[in-house]
């Protein structure tokens, strides 16, 4: 797996130990920290999705995923790509 910012569902789904459509169901569903749409793409934002693994593992509990706030992921993004690449991010509707 890549040290990618963003994560592919089937790298999401290596990490987390689940099939790549269970990715895509948890996304679709709002069950996923750190998942967003990119046009017709499907990706998670790996900080996040660690930043909240981290927190299940010390046994916070098992709760709904938090929301990624598109500011945070952008702001994360433009830190780690070029600004170019940064104007494709967009919520889905």
């Amino acid at each position: 797996m890549s040290d990618a910012l963003l994560l592919r569902p089937s790298e999401a789904a290596e990490l987390l130990g689940v099939s790549r459509s269970k990715v895509y169901e948890l996304a679709q569903a709002g069950d996923l920290a750190g998942a967003l749409r990119l046009g017709g793409s499907v990706r998670i934002h790996r900080p996040t999705l660690e930043a909240w693994l981290a927190e299940q593992a010390a046994g916070v509990g098992i709760r709904r995923a938090p929301a990624t706030s598109q500011a945070s992921v952008q702001s994360s993004i433009d830190m780690h790509r070029r600004p170019a690449t940064a104007e494709h991010l967009s919520r889905p509707p």
